[in-house]
């Protein structure tokens, strides 16, 4: 789990998606992804997240790829198209 103050403010799925490979990468991807988060910057840290699961090998369950999918639908753009592309990256 990541570990950043004010979690009730931050986007549920989003959330999830962060709590589910956070740990799972190594600390150098940790700092940079809590750096974000702790920013107001879930969404950036989302992607953040996600290329470092696709760097470092990490595997990343249905339910954190669907979450994912949730937060791609809730945007719009250029950002939903890139967490969408390195989603399916993950499956």
């Amino acid at each position: 789990m990541i570990d950043v103050a004010d979690r009730e403010f931050i986007d549920a799925d989003a959330l999830f998606v962060l709590d589910g490979i956070y740990n799972l990468l190594p600390a150098s991807w940790q700092h940079s992804v809590r750096q974000d988060c702790e920013s107001g910057e879930e969404f950036w840290a989302v992607e953040l997240v996600l290329q470092g699961a696709i760097e470092t090998g990490v595997a990343v369950n249905k339910g954190v790829l669907a979450a994912v999918e949730r937060i791609a639908v809730g945007s719009d753009g250029d950002f939903a198209e890139r967490i969408r592309r390195l989603a399916q990256r993950l499956e």
